[in-house]
């Protein structure tokens, strides 16, 4: 099943991707000015079914700060990979 992606782009223009169901990244539009627009131009393009999803990516979801701050630093992996080879030596 494909789904539309609604996404902002460097202007900060809203931009509706279709996506496949394997993750493909089928096709880009041009940018919109309101995200209305955008929506409007997903049922025009296919037809807009019921089975049609349509992903809101310009929404950003709340971080809980204190958990965020609480959490775990995590290393990168190019530098553990680093020090794997290192001591191997």
């Amino acid at each position: 099943m494909y789904h539309f992606e609604i996404i902002k782009n460097k202007k900060e223009e809203f931009v509706l991707g279709l996506r496949a169901k394997n993750g493909e990244l089928i096709f880009k539009t041009e940018g919109y000015a309101t995200k209305a627009h955008a929506k409007k131009m997903a049922t025009k393009i296919l037809g807009l079914t019921e089975e049609t999803e349509i992903r809101d990516l310009t929404i950003v979801p709340k971080v809980d700060k204190a958990a965020a701050k609480n959490a775990p630093a995590k290393k990168p992996a190019a530098k553990k990979a680093q020090k794997d080879t290192e001591s191997a030596e």
